[in-house]
């Protein structure tokens, strides 16, 4: 299995803004707060999407995380001493990575769900 990035783990696009990332983490940090979510990982995905955020909120982190992972192809200079970054666009394979932790995010919220009583159905017991 390939390993998810900080982008698909958050459900955010590669090119998100700064608002954009922080309204993901704070869904994804109500979704796995452990008060919320009985899941054996809850603690440890919200450790996961503290450290996410954490390099994504950083305009530097990020950078050095985008080239990291391929985002950024090559650094460019113009001769006047600034840089030009070529990002490269999302490919099917990023495509169906997110389909993926979206498909695997539903799993867990039917899982919660079956585990909440609330959602039990009555038994015919009175």
């Amino acid at each position: 299995m390939t390993q998810l990035t900080h982008y698909e783990i958050l459900g955010v696009a590669t090119g998100a803004s700064s608002e954009e990332i922080k309204k993901a983490r704070n869904t994804k940090i109500k979704e796995f707060h452990p008060d919320r979510n009985k899941a054996s990982n809850a603690s440890e995905m919200l450790k996961q999407i503290e450290e996410i955020y954490e390099v994504l909120s950083n305009a530097q982190r990020r950078m050095d995380y985008d080239r990291k992972i391929g985002l950024i192809k090559s650094v460019q200079s113009d001769g006047k001493g600034s840089t030009q970054q070529e990002s490269s666009q999302p490919t099917s394979t990023q495509s169906a990575r997110k389909e993926q932790i979206n498909n695997l995010s539903e799993k867990i919220r039917k899982d919660i769900a079956n585990l909440d009583p609330r959602n039990k159905k009555n038994s015919g017991l009175s």
